[in-house]
Formats: structure tokens, C-alpha cells, sequence
């Protein structure tokens, strides 16, 4: 039975943790095993295929692709970045800090948590004692308003990465949370706490195993 293994000195965005993730699927690239297969008629979608009688839906099958692209490829490139994206990471200390005064409950950054040979995931931050972990998002203002007015919205957007990572953590719950410090203090916040439910477990496990074997029967012909 895989186990998870915690890296928690290596740094996000490095060449070693470019490497660790190679040929992973990982939290962030995670939604397509969530996709249904299926048209309403029951029908295998446009760009679906069967592994064996495991059902994967074009996303899936486009995520064992680029499995396979990641393990050949040498050259890493440049990480992608926008303004939103180096927002977020700027925030992400200060998001955490207040949602640990907010729960007088302490957190630990990770590099990268490891499950098998072929799962992987970048948790913001984890608390193993108690087998919880925090997930921040730390988005542009009008966007922090829609969670605002939806916090199930914040769920539905985020939540295959979520759960990808209770998954292989183990872990036994997972905070969610949306923080814009523009906002007033009562209002800069928005959390939810997310479950892995035993059907979304299955899914994942069968998903990404017929992900995982797509991925090195393409491979081979290369």
C-alpha cells in the first residue's frame, strides 16, 4: 500500500522540485479525473477512450499525454506567471498567518508530498498532527467578492485539487480559503472545509491508475 512522503525542505519552483514532479500527475493538473466520460445518452464523449473498462474522458486522456511529454523532455522552460499569480504568491505568508490567529492552530510549509511513483502534489500548508491541511487562494478583489456572496462557489472551483490532495496525504480534512487583504478584516476571508468522501477516493484511484497505464502504453511507441 502507498504511503505519502513529506519533502519538506525542498523549495517550491526549483530544479529539484521540477524533477520530483516529472511524469507525476499532481494537484494542479488534476481535474480531468473528475470529468465524466460520458455524454447524457450514455455514449463515450468525443476524445474519450477505454482502458481496459475503465472509462477516460478527453481531458484524461490529454493529461497522459503531456505525463508522457514531461518524462521526455530535458529542458524545463520558464514557470508561467502573471500578475495574479505573483499577487497570490505574494499574499500567501500574510493569508496564512491569519488564518492561524483566526484558528489558533499552526501550519508547516511543504515542498512536495509524494505518493507512489506517480502521484504527487504542492500543499500550502500542512498540519500532520492533526491530519489537516490549508489550501490559499489569494485572488484579485472582484473575484474575492463572488466567494463573498458564494462561498460554495470558492468549493466548486477549487475543489478536484482539494481533494487530490486529501487523497494523497491521508489526510482527514482540508481547509480551503480565499484572502484578499483589501478587504475589512471581518470580510478579508472566506473558508470552507472540504471531506473526501469514499466515491470521490474511488474515483481518483481509478482514474488516474488507467491515466498512469494510458500514459506508459504511449510511451512506448515513442
Amino acid at each position: 500500500m502507498n504511503k505519502p512522503k513529506f519533502y519538506f525542505d525542498l523549495e517550491q519552483n526549483t530544479p529539484e522540485w521540477f524533477e520530483i514532479r516529472k511524469g507525476r500527475i499532481t494537484s494542479s493538473g488534476c481535474d480531468s479525473l473528475f470529468t465524466n466520460p460520458y455524454t447524457a445518452t450514455g455514449k463515450l464523449s468525443s476524445g474519450g477512450i477505454l482502458i481496459g473498462t475503465v472509462a477516460l474522458s478527453k481531458g484524461a486522456v490529454t493529461l497522459a499525454e503531456n505525463l508522457v511529454i514531461d518524462s521526455l523532455v530535458t529542458d524545463r522552460g520558464e514557470r508561467y506567471s502573471n500578475k495574479y499569480m505573483d499577487w497570490g504568491h505574494l499574499y500567501e505568508d500574510e493569508a496564512a498567518e491569519f488564518f492561524e490567529l483566526k484558528t489558533f492552530e499552526r501550519y508547516s510549509k511543504v515542498g512536495f508530498v509524494t505518493y507512489g511513483k506517480n502521484l504527487g502534489g504542492s500543499p500550502d500548508r500542512i498540519n500532520p498532527k492533526k491530519k489537516k491541511g490549508l489550501e490559499i487562494k489569494c485572488p484579485k478583489a472582484e473575484t474575492h467578492f463572488k466567494y463573498l456572496r458564494n462561498p460554495s462557489l470558492l468549493e466548486k472551483t477549487y475543489k478536484a485539487q482539494v481533494l487530490f490532495l486529501l487523497y494523497i496525504t491521508g489526510f482527514e480534512s482540508w481547509d480551503l480559503v480565499s484572502y484578499c487583504p483589501k478587504y475589512e478584516l471581518k470580510h478579508r476571508m472566506v473558508r470552507r472545509t472540504i471531506t473526501l468522501p469514499e466515491k470521490e477516493r474511488n474515483i481518483i484511484a481509478e482514474q488516474s491508475k488507467a491515466v498512469v497505464n494510458y500514459s506508459k502504453t504511449l510511451k512506448l511507441q515513442c
